[in-house]
């Protein structure tokens, strides 16, 4: 009976610990992959607004040569 239950705590914390490191380590990989897609998004939201930033520039810079020009 003692062989048995020692067996079978022994079996039960290395599910437990399998499963918490699994667990913790698919947490991780889902976390890096998000914060890696919203880095990502963020950085494309972030030069697509820097395009057209320096697109405004060069119309205004653009207007402005019309102007002096007449």
């Amino acid at each position: 009976g003692f062989c048995a239950f020692l067996g079978g705590l022994n079996g039960a914390l290395v599910d437990a610990f399998a499963g918490a490191f699994s667990g913790a380590f698919v947490d991780a990989f889902a976390g890096a992959f998000a914060g890696a897609l919203v880095d990502a998004f963020a950085g494309a939201l972030v030069d697509a607004f820097g395009l057209f930033l320096l697109i405004g520039d060069f119309l205004v810079a653009m207007a402005g040569c019309v102007d002096a020009s007449g």
